[in-house]
């Protein structure tokens, strides 16, 4: 796998989307990764080569769990735990076409992901600041998020589901 040094928002929104699979923030549907056939069509929808078994699983879900814990580090205003630096030290820096790159020849998918998320998480805080870590906005959620949009006015982990909730709760309000 390579991933371009520039091309950090990719990483960070698989690193939102990542964390916020867990039973803790998807509290009335639970773990989104509940098997290897959910794990597949979580890389397959971000890109990523769905071909995993069990380890990798395995892998994706103790990462997750180290994701969120860089991100709420961050978010508590603390320094950046080792634990981000260490999820990018298997890739090598290779210069190809003009771009700076890292290179993870034969890596598996755990270790895919990993590579992918620590350089989303790095470039985010290098190029925009610590202030795009956040908590989601819904009083009725518990994600995290990584902002890399231009504009870094996003407000909710999922704005799908949680800013569409919020939404709907306070046109309720207002027409009863």
């Amino acid at each position: 796998m390579q991933v371009e040094l520039e091309d950090y928002a990719r990483g960070a929104a698989l690193a939102t989307a990542l964390v916020n699979t867990s039973g803790e923030v998807l509290l009335r549907s639970g773990d989104a990764l509940d098997g290897v056939p959910a794990l597949a069509a979580f890389l397959g929808s971000h890109g990523l080569s769905p071909d995993v078994d069990a380890s990798d699983l395995a892998d994706v879900v103790a990462l997750r769990t180290r994701l969120r814990s860089v991100i709420d580090a961050v978010i508590a205003g603390e320094a950046v735990p080792d634990d981000l630096e260490s999820l990018v030290s298997r890739g090598s820096l290779t210069l190809s076409e003009g771009k700076w790159a890292l290179r993870t020849p034969d890596a598996s998918a755990g270790e895919s992901v990993a590579l992918l998320t620590g350089v989303g998480l790095l470039g985010v805080l290098r190029s925009l600041s610590r202030e795009r870590f956040r908590a989601c906005a819904a009083d009725t959620c518990r994600g995290v998020f990584v902002d890399s949009s231009r504009a870094g006015r996003r407000r909710y982990c999922m704005p799908d589901i949680c800013g569409n909730r919020t939404n709907v709760a306070r046109h309720r309000s207002r027409h009863r």
